[in-house]
C-alpha cells in the first residue's frame, strides 16, 4: 500500500504526498485483508486526507471500501450502502469539505 517511488522523489513539491499510503483518489477503492477473518466490513467516505489512515486502519478489519464522492457516480449512496451493508461507516473529511458544493452529504 506504500507507493515508494513517492519516498524515493527529491521532488517534494512535485509528488503528490497524501497519494504516498494508498495512490490516487479512487472512486472507489476496495482493500481485502486476506490474513483478518473477523468478517468486519468498512465503508469508508474519504477524500485525500484519510488516505494516509486507511492502511493502518485496513489492519484490523477483512476489508475496507473507500467511496471518494468527488468522484463516485455509480449509483446513490443510499443505495451503495443498502448493497453493502457496511459493518462500520467512517465518515473522515477535511472539516472545510462540509461547506464545498462538490459534495453533497445532505442530499
Amino acid at each position: 500500500m506504500i507507493m515508494k517511488e513517492n519516498l524515493d522523489s527529491r521532488a517534494d513539491f512535485e509528488v503528490n504526498t497524501y497519494a504516498t499510503y494508498i495512490g490516487k483518489n479512487f472512486a472507489r477503492n476496495v482493500i481485502r485483508n486476506r490474513i483478518c477473518k473477523n468478517g468486519l466490513r468498512v465503508l469508508w467516505f474519504s477524500e485525500s486526507f484519510s488516505g494516509v489512515l486507511i492502511p493502518f486502519v485496513s489492519a484490523d478489519v477483512e476489508e475496507i471500501t473507500t467511496i471518494d464522492l468527488r468522484r463516485f457516480k455509480e449509483k446513490s449512496m443510499k443505495d451503495f450502502i443498502r448493497e453493502y451493508k457496511p459493518d462500520v461507516v467512517i465518515v473522515a473529511y477535511n472539516p472545510s469539505a462540509f461547506s464545498m458544493k462538490q459534495f453533497k452529504f445532505l442530499g
